[in-house]
């Protein structure tokens, strides 16, 4: 188990959410790393709620098909919303979640 893995994750949804909302452009190789650090965090807990009865590949299948749409719809979204301030507001949005994840009851 990774220790503070909820801290890990409301780290990743404030700092995405910001680096969105305020444009923060970083070189390629960081990014990759923090994502990978991120991504790490993300799937151990997933990994650590699977019920015990769950085949363990169909649950890793089940995930890595959902995360891969998702970052298809989100790429998509991104570039056809890029020249308006929606991208830039659900940034906003979504470091705010992660504000409220990790100080909220």
């Amino acid at each position: 188990s990774m220790p503070g893995v909820e801290h890990w994750i409301a780290a990743s949804v404030v700092g995405l959410g910001f680096a969105v909302a305020l444009q923060i452009r970083v070189p390629l190789a960081f990014a990759a790393f923090l994502v990978a650090v991120f991504a790490l965090a993300h799937g151990q807990a997933h990994a650590a709620e699977m019920p015990t009865m769950a085949s363990p590949y169909a649950y890793a299948l089940g995930f890595g098909l959902v995360t891969a749409a998702l970052h298809v719809v989100g790429l998509g979204l991104g570039t056809v919303l890029s020249s308006t301030r929606l991208p830039r507001v659900a940034g906003g949005l979504t470091a705010l979640a992660g504000v409220v994840f990790a100080f909220g009851s």
